[in-house]
């Protein structure tokens, strides 16, 4: 929740030529055409929802990894896991799957808003990892 407020506030405050549709969109609509499902024969309601459903789910399934990853829990690791992810999806896989032009083909200032949105992701999920192994300790 905190990136996609943190992604909504900066998309608004991009150059107006700039203010396209949010890469959970682009990305989530590409994958059902190619899945074979017309995201145009939904609403703008139900796209939206798909939209922001698959981007809770990707971040949730991705956020796991992270204590696999890192020994270390915090705002920093965190944050450091969160560009990771940056840059293993927009200049990697999301390319080389066709759900998304590379991010080197972005404006500076988007890609400047979705760096800051997984900072974001990054540091809440690193902070969010170290009060469940504090309680998971005081549990113990």
């Amino acid at each position: 929740v905190p990136m996609s407020l943190v992604m909504l506030a900066l998309h608004g405050k991009l150059p107006r030529r700039q203010r396209y549709e949010l890469p959970p969109a682009v990305i989530t609509e590409k994958a059902l055409d190619k899945a074979g499902v017309s995201p145009r024969r939904l609403s703008r309601e139900s796209r939206a929802a798909v939209n922001w459903a698959a981007h809770f789910a990707y971040g949730a399934a991705v956020g796991a990894l992270f204590p696999v990853v890192s020994r270390r829990a915090g705002a920093l690791p965190g944050a450091v896991f969160g560009v990771g992810v940056w840059v293993i999806s927009y200049l990697g896989w999301l390319p080389l799957a066709a759900l998304m032009r590379p991010a080197t083909a972005e404006p500076a200032a988007r890609n400047a808003m979705m760096l800051v949105a997984h900072l974001v992701w990054g540091g809440c999920l690193g902070l969010a990892l170290s009060g469940a192994r504090r309680a998971r300790r005081a549990h113990a």
